[in-house]
């Protein structure tokens, strides 16, 4: 991850990007899916509850203190009175107009053509994630050097502290009906997530709220505020509130967020503040009260643990590129699909929530089938 980061900003070829940018989500997927296979492995299912909370809750601090970073680099780039010259606008007569004024379009489109040539000077944001990623990646390997992993299983286990994850993995064709709305579920809440925050900055600036580009920053870092308050609430409420009803209660939160601001968003800019930190605060903690709540299921500390992964992989693979499509037409249609992602995320638990209670009872008869086979035998 250190490596691809570094790289973006000396590529010069958009299929070379699309390989790094690949190659980078990669490698972000198998770290994200170990780290916390092993919270899930050394603390078993219920104590690791809050941990998930604080592993993810600080994806919502690095959200959060990006756009900061990014900002006075965008600044540079395009500067701070106009926006991006590429969001354009139609007038009265449908021509295509900069929302700056001609003048100041032909002024930064001069010196983005000049400057390009140099060092594009976004190019410093990756280079300071890059520089971090170096430093963690560092840390990584002197604990998995020390096998600190297995040594604090070991330690939790022969102490009974915490009750360490022991269960077998069941056969695929027991849990498969849990997955597929589980998949649902992950592609709903991933694709909303990373849908609203990948596109509240450029909504914010080319739709009718017309923000600049300080303005636009701020709102989306104030997405990431309500994110990991969302996130950082769980990390207390996870010890006393069961996964399902978190889930439940931030599955409803974002539809309500969403139908305010496809409703009332372009109407009210306070509606919009508003949503963007409300937003945050409900979908942030639908990712971990998933994971821990379908670690109760069944044992997902293994290879199960791509699960996850690979239902937020395809909601962040289908939920960006139509909602650039969505964005060519009318950069608020973006909102909607947002809204239609909540709505249907609720569908998705529900249906996990039934499949759970089928594969109980499954398990129940499989157990008393089991039972009564040995009494059997003696």
């Amino acid at each position: 991850m250190a490596l691809c980061n570094l790289l973006v900003p000396w590529i010069s070829f958009l299929w070379v990007l699309f390989l790094v940018i690949t190659l980078l989500g990669v490698t972000f997927g198998y770290l994200d899916a170990g780290l916390q296979g092993v919270i899930l492995k050394i603390w078993g299912p219920s104590a690791s509850r809050p941990l998930i909370y604080l592993y993810h809750f600080t994806v919502g601090v690095g959200g959060f203190v990006a756009p900061f970073i990014a900002e006075p680099f965008l600044a540079m780039e395009y500067g701070e009175v106009g926006v991006d010259p590429e969001c354009l606008r139609s007038d009265s007569n449908g021509v295509k107009q900069s929302s700056a004024n001609q003048s100041n379009y032909t002024t930064t489109q001069l010196a983005t053509t000049t400057f390009a040539k140099k060092f594009n000077p976004v190019g410093w944001t990756y280079i300071i994630i890059g520089a971090y990623f170096v430093v963690a990646t560092m840390a990584t390997i002197m604990l998995a050097c020390l096998k600190a992993d297995r040594k604090s299983f070991s330690s939790f286990d022969q102490s009974r502290a915490v009750k360490v994850e022991k269960r077998a993995e069941e056969p695929l064709c027991d849990v498969i009906y849990v997955f597929i709305p589980v998949l649902g579920y992950f592609f709903c809440g991933v694709g909303n997530e990373i849908l609203f925050s990948s596109f509240i900055y450029s909504v914010s600036v080319c739709s009718d709220l017309r923000f600049s580009i300080s303005q636009a920053a701020q709102i989306n870092s104030l997405y990431w505020v309500g994110f990991f308050l969302g996130r950082g609430l769980g990390i207390f409420a996870a010890s006393y509130v069961k996964p399902r009803s978190i889930s439940v209660i931030s599955i409803a939160g974002t539809i309500v967020m969403m139908v305010l601001m496809v409703t009332l968003g372009q109407s009210f800019h306070a509606v919009s503040w508003i949503v963007s930190v409300g937003h945050g605060f409900f979908v942030g903690p639908l990712y971990p009260s998933g994971v821990t709540w379908l670690s109760q299921v069944t044992n997902v500390s293994g290879k199960y643990m791509t699960i996850f992964i690979l239902g937020g992989t395809l909601g962040c693979v289908v939920a960006l590129p139509l909602g650039g499509l969505l964005f060519q037409s009318s950069p608020f249609n973006v909102m909607y699909l947002a809204c239609a992602l909540s709505c249907a995320n609720a569908l998705c638990f529900a249906g996990a929530i039934w499949a759970n209670k089928r594969h109980k009872k499954l398990r129940y008869v499989n157990a008393d089938a089991c039972l009564r086979g040995t009494d059997d035998e003696t």
